[in-house]
């Protein structure tokens, strides 16, 4: 690993930057600082910052971002004791420069990007995306004027609309379709096959999914197979019907029933009842069933037979199982294939494309354009990069900026840099393609993106430098040494390596800067008293009891009701503890809470217009009553 021992990244020596920095490490700070090093790094160009391209995950870091480099060249522009500045005196020292020299830089900097505040180059990884797709509308067969759509989940139902309406087109998906949702009910599953066609279709814009899906063929060829496997399927189930008749025969002719045969129940159950339809039912006859015998009398029929049902289910059981498997996956994928299609034609005929297409589109044209062509095409060149949250960026999106970071690494003679920030401990978007092992194997320097073809052994094209943010600016001492410990106990319990060092303590120690040893941990372990039933509900119950408890200790020790956060796994365990502590006169504020149809107020409004139209409605009356009286507006007299 080519771990650094500098503490900033002002102060590193590799062009390409890798920040780990943990929450409450202070790296929006660190980060804005080194953009406002390269931005003031050259000399009269008061323009140098349109040449850094930080790429940030979400609208909100993107505008804190640029309103943070702003509002520091302003403050430092009016300064007047500017070698008193605690913020910029690392980076003029960085620079080898006076802080006067920095300050008249600042000052043209920040007229310039007062004047041209939209040339700043601070965005979303999506935004940079569709500027490429924008770039290269033309080589994508696209049309100038194609509308970005959000709203996947209503494109997904609309292409799930068309492909319903052409099914009469299409007899033979119609009939997949029609025995999909028979299997489906058999497995006593919802027979509406709605919901996983439009998750299947959902998830073909993961990228994981997204190169598996690609290379399926059309629907009709996946309905071959199905058909030819199929037939296998028939060809047990005759087989396993025909071995059901003969027991069904040697029962009824040696007039076995349960008196005279032991398990003779079982043997009732799958040899002479599930045998018969297996495409129903699984070939699951069990020891009982081989364990079965006749009490008196020769029993050699019997026996001969059970021998060879028994070979019959050891050849073919997993024969069966994984062909069921395999037509249903069929199906499926036949169907999902199809809404792909309809997908598409949808796209072409409204014009139209969702914004998680972007990534896949435009991944190929990059790969076949040479990288000076593509800084052509955008009509500028970046020195510097930026990539704020990077365990949340997926492999695609990053194989997509890297030509461009890389050109700009390895063909300008300049001092140009790349600085990536994340951590992979905040990784929680995995389900949108977010891979933190990337990150994890930058942070190692073994990624392959800096090696000549991605070889193992290629040449080392720019040189990579991991520096480790190890100072808590947020949280007190008491709750930085409780993560300092606990964590790196946990780690060993991990399966991978990768993840293992993630939590080590060279990854996780802090040391806090608010105070060393103010703030609580208190973990608490509850059971239920004993002699009541042990119950989710009645857990839940205790939860709230327990909670509530906890709440008055804090307030008794000076704490408002505004300095406790209460957090929980789930929006219905949030839900039931906020009216049971509502009940208990504890003023809750939460997202339900927020809600206008939730307010006592509205529901006066709402249930006062109910009994004007209808003066007879008890309900309304009762709301009406229920509202006033939360309100205190009721007489009690």
């Amino acid at each position: 690993m080519s771990s650094s021992t500098v503490s900033s990244p002002l102060h590193a020596k590799a062009p390409f930057i890798v920040l780990n920095a943990s929450a409450g490490s202070g790296k929006t700070y660190a980060l804005v600082q080194h953009v406002l090093l390269n931005a003031l790094r050259p000399k009269d160009m008061p323009n140098a910052y349109q040449k850094v391209l930080a790429i940030t995950f979400t609208n909100n870091a993107a505008d804190e971002m640029k309103g943070r480099l702003l509002e520091h060249l302003l403050a430092f522009s009016v300064h007047e004791r500017p070698e008193q500045d605690g913020f910029f005196q690392p980076i003029w020292k960085a620079l080898e420069l006076s802080a006067n020299e920095l300050q008249r830089r600042a000052k043209a900097a920040s007229k310039h990007m007062l004047h041209n505040y939209s040339t700043l180059n601070v965005g979303t990884i999506d935004q940079f995306t569709h500027r490429l797709v924008r770039t290269f509308t033309k080589d994508l067969n696209l049309d100038d004027n194609f509308e970005v759509r959000l709203d996947l989940d209503a494109m997904v139902t609309e292409a799930l609309d068309l492909l319903y309406s052409s099914l009469g087109e299409h007899p033979h998906l119609r009939d997949a379709l029609v025995t999909l949702v028979q299997e489906r009910m058999n497995r006593d599953e919802n027979h509406n096959p709605d919901h996983a066609l439009k998750r299947e279709g959902k998830n073909s814009f993961n990228e994981d999914t997204w190169e598996h899906l690609k290379k399926l063929p059309h629907p009709s060829r996946m309905l071959e197979i199905e058909q030819e496997l199929n037939e296998k399927i028939t060809t047990i189930c005759a087989q396993a019907k025909a071995l059901s008749n003969e027991a069904r025969a040697i029962i009824k002719q040696e007039g076995y029933n349960a008196d005279s045969m032991i398990r003779f129940k079982d043997v009732n159950s799958h040899l002479v009842g599930q045998w018969q339809n297996l495409k129903r039912h699984d070939m699951n006859a069990g020891a009982y069933v081989w364990q079965s015998r006749v009490k008196q009398g020769d029993d050699s029929r019997w026996n001969a037979f059970k021998e060879k049902a028994q070979k019959f289910q050891g050849q073919e059981k997993q024969n069966l199982m994984l062909l069921k498997q395999a037509t249903a996956k069929l199906q499926q994928l036949a169907a999902t294939r199809a809404l792909l299609d309809k997908f598409d034609e949808l796209q072409k005929n409204q014009n139209t494309m969702p914004l998680s297409a972007f990534n896949k589109l435009i991944s190929e044209e990059l790969q076949r354009e040479p990288t000076a062509f593509i800084y052509a095409r955008l009509g500028e060149k970046f020195w510097h990069f930026y990539i704020d949250e990077f365990q949340d960026t997926s492999t695609l999106q990053f194989e997509n900026i890297h030509p461009l970071i890389e050109h700009t690494l390895t063909k300008d003679e300049s001092k140009n840099t790349a600085l990536i920030v994340g951590d992979p401990k905040q990784s929680i978007y995995r389900w949108r393609g977010g891979k933190a092992e990337q990150f994890m194997s930058l942070t190692e320097d073994s990624h392959l993106s800096n090696r000549f073809e991605q070889l193992q052994n290629g040449h080392q094209l720019y040189k990579r430098e991991t520096i480790q943010l190890g100072n808590n600016f947020r949280t007190h001492g008491a709750i930085v040494s409780f993560n300092n410990g606990f964590f790196p106990h946990l780690s060993s319990s991990l399966t991978s390596a990768q993840h293992r060092d993630a939590y080590a303590i060279h990854s996780v120690v802090q040391q806090p800067k608010i105070s060393d040893d103010l703030g609580e941990v208190r973990v608490n372990l509850y059971r239920q008293t004993e002699g009541i039933a042990s119950s989710a509900e009645e857990f839940g119950k205790l939860v709230c009891r327990k909670t509530l408890e906890r709440i008055n200790e804090l307030r008794a020790q000076g704490s408002s009701y505004s300095d406790i956060a209460i957090l929980v796994r789930g929006n219905s365990n949030g839900g039931k503890l906020a009216n049971y502590l509502t009940q208990q006169s504890v003023p809750v504020l939460s997202a339900d809470s927020l809600l206008l149809s939730n307010a006592h107020e509205s529901a006066v409004l709402v249930s006062t217009a109910k009994l004007f139209l209808n003066p007879s409605d008890k309900i309304a009356r009762f709301e009406l009553a229920y509202a006033l009286g939360k309100l205190d507006k009721l007489d009690q007299g």
